[in-house]
């Protein structure tokens, strides 16, 4: 992504690729830049990549609050988007956090990525490059340089200080289509799907 950038006209937006370390052990690299790089202050929005694993598809799982035209931003630029915000709520249950949770707690809206399978793999000598399955990689750059394209040419105030403070309820339907409306609607949505299964129930007696 960083090379392909290079290859295009500049950016509107400065942007930062940062490489973390000590993440194992207290998140230590993040909080590091956020504590003390001169850069931190500059930071508007933040894509975080991850991995839990060797191989599978690139789920974001987590956002920060008032995400409704990041995540609208996400549906419409992402050609593959794999996206739940129900994983949020499972990804709280695991005992670790990742760099994005220092971002998120200094106000900073973002986007988490990461892919989940051959976890047994994971942190253990067979965690290499020849069993990193390239697929996973391919998925990334998919999320990463169409994003990046996109993000670096608006005004980011929008996602930040100045977003719409209403959170999105997501999921994919297909493999290209990705389905994002505000978070209060999901009630209205649920009454209206159980009167059309009421109606169909009753036109099927």
């Amino acid at each position: 992504a960083l090379r392909a950038l290079q290859n295009n006209p500049p950016l509107n937006n400065d942007l930062i690729f940062l490489f973390t370390d000590g993440e194992e052990v207290g998140l230590l690299g993040a909080q590091a830049f956020m504590d003390s790089h001169p850069w931190a202050e500059d930071i508007d929005l933040i894509l975080n990549l991850e991995a839990r694993g060797v191989e599978g598809p690139v789920g974001m799982f987590e956002t920060g609050e008032g995400n409704l035209a990041l995540v609208g931003e996400l549906a419409r630029t992402a050609p593959y988007p794999v996206a739940y915000s129900m994983l949020y709520d499972l990804y709280r249950l695991l005992p670790n956090s990742t760099d994005f949770s220092v971002f998120r707690e200094a106000g900073v809206s973002g986007l988490n990525f990461a892919y989940a399978h051959g976890a047994h793999l994971y942190h253990t000598g067979g965690d290499n490059l020849e069993n990193l399955d390239l697929r996973s990689m391919q998925h990334t750059g998919s999320y990463v340089l169409p994003l990046l394209k996109s993000l670096g040419e608006q005004d980011l105030r929008l996602y930040g200080q100045e977003r719409d403070h209403r959170d999105a309820a997501f999921f994919t339907l297909l493999p290209s289509l990705m389905v994002s409306y505000p978070i209060s609607w999901n009630m209205p949505l649920t009454v209206a799907g159980m009167l059309l299964l009421l109606l169909a129930v009753v036109f099927a007696v």
